[in-house]
């Protein structure tokens, strides 16, 4: 069954907001939620959520995770370290292009964290993966 959306990050702050806007006005058969740590299942299982696991630092769980969802909403992770976080985000697309996903959204640590204290860590590295072609950044996730 194609899942029409997959909010990553789902346990952090900015994730778990998205999935309870989700919660509250969509279909439940029609999302999932996704954490890099698989223990988590019982955490979204037990209220009616199915859950997927992605972990940014390896291939096989996001090559998995990925299958079958038509939009997907990336929230990046706590990483400082940019290098890595950029790496984390091109396994990440790349899994989402072998996947079919039609459309990605990602939000940047930048996005959760105060401008003063860290203005763009990582925002340079995360648009040009994410404007890599056949998988289009444009359209807003929650609009079909």
């Amino acid at each position: 069954m194609t899942l029409k959306y997959l909010i990553t990050g789902a346990t952090g702050g900015l994730g778990e907001q998205v999935l309870n806007y989700l919660v509250a006005h969509v279909p439940a058969s029609e999302f999932a939620a996704a954490s890099s740590n698989a223990s988590n299942r019982a955490r979204f299982e037990d209220r009616g959520i199915a859950f997927r696991h992605v972990n940014y630092d390896d291939q096989e769980s996001p090559d998995l995770g990925l299958n079958d969802v038509e939009n997907l909403l990336f929230v990046s992770t706590n990483v400082f370290d940019i290098e890595r976080r950029h790496k984390q985000h091109q396994r990440l697309i790349d899994s989402a292009k072998k996947a079919g996903v039609k459309h990605v959204r990602g939000l940047s640590i930048r996005c959760t964290l105060s401008i003063r204290l860290l203005p763009s860590v990582g925002s340079r590295t995360t648009p040009r993966p994410l404007s890599s072609k056949p998988i289009s950044s444009r359209k807003d996730l929650l609009k079909s």
